[in-house]
């Protein structure tokens, strides 16, 4: 009983004294006519990190999801319909190595693929959007590939039909101008004859992008960040430095070369993060 009355007795004296130490007031003194430090502008500047559909789907412009086919689910924001397969033997990139057979024989349906873009792909009506891939041809003298834009309803909204002749792996390209506009389109890669193909690194992005550059960044939203006026440009974000193991680190010298050939980088979550073209505000 006597240590009970004593340990209560020392937790009311530590209350008291908090208490006490709380009420009391406390008086702080600026001399507003004093100047401070200089704050230089080099300061200010712009954090980078690509989650949300930061980089992909966001500032960078490209519109086509998992265009190499290196995502762990190969087919990630890719439809397949008919005939389709993902192989790795005599790839066209040695560092993506993956890509699509199509092949259309006797099937009773067309065979293709669709992409839904980063949550839909966004079109502006009258603007022009660059196509490009990498296909050759496993056997027909030539094999007709109709590339469509569909709107959100499921309509044409822009055509080309490409010949791919070329037994070697070669760049096709195509320039499409949807009819409308649509936040929400896709694009359609049809064949149109008996025949079988590979593609590789399908890519589309505006003709417009800031300050014209190819595989460039999103005009607005780069424009938007550049009137900002930052003394510096932090990339990447922290998650992406130290990634989640040793190897899957940021690695910039990965990140420079010919886009269609720098490696996937690190998964975080449920993100695939891909190597942006290093750019700077000039």
């Amino acid at each position: 009983m006597k240590i009970n009355t004593l340990f209560s007795a020392i937790l009311t004296f530590l209350f008291a004294a908090v208490l006490q130490a709380f009420s009391q007031e406390t008086t702080i003194k600026v001399n507003a006519k004093t100047p401070g430090a200089a704050i230089q502008p080099t300061m200010y500047g712009i954090f980078f990190e690509d989650i949300n559909f930061g980089a992909d789907g966001g500032l960078y412009a490209e519109l086509i999801k998992n265009r190499s086919f290196e995502f762990d689910n190969h087919l990630l924001g890719w439809s397949a319909f008919g005939n389709v397969r993902i192989m790795n033997e005599k790839p066209c990139f040695e560092r993506n190595p993956n890509y699509a057979r199509l092949s259309f024989q006797d099937e009773l349906t067309s065979t293709g693929l669709d992409n839904e873009g980063f949550k839909g792909i966004g079109l502006k009506a009258k603007e022009t959007y660059k196509l490009s891939f990498f296909s050759r041809n496993l056997g027909v003298d030539t094999l007709k590939v109709q590339i469509n834009l569909i709107s959100w309803s499921n309509d044409i909204i822009a055509s080309k039909i490409l010949k791919i002749t070329n037994t070697e792996w070669t760049k096709y390209e195509a320039d499409l101008v949807p009819s409308i506009t649509d936040a929400h389109a896709k694009i359609r890669i049809l064949l149109m004859n008996k025949g079988a193909a590979d593609f590789d690194h399908i890519s589309m992005f505006p003709a417009k992008t800031y300050k014209n550059r190819a595989n460039g960044l999103r005009d607005d939203l780069a424009k938007a960040l550049e009137d900002l006026h930052p003394g510096l440009f932090r990339f990447p974000g922290g998650c992406i430095v130290e990634g989640t193991t040793l190897d899957t680190r940021y690695q910039w010298k990965e990140t420079i070369g010919p886009v269609e050939n720098r490696p996937t980088n690190i998964r975080i979550g449920f993100l695939r993060v891909f190597p942006i073209e290093r750019r700077y505000w000039r």
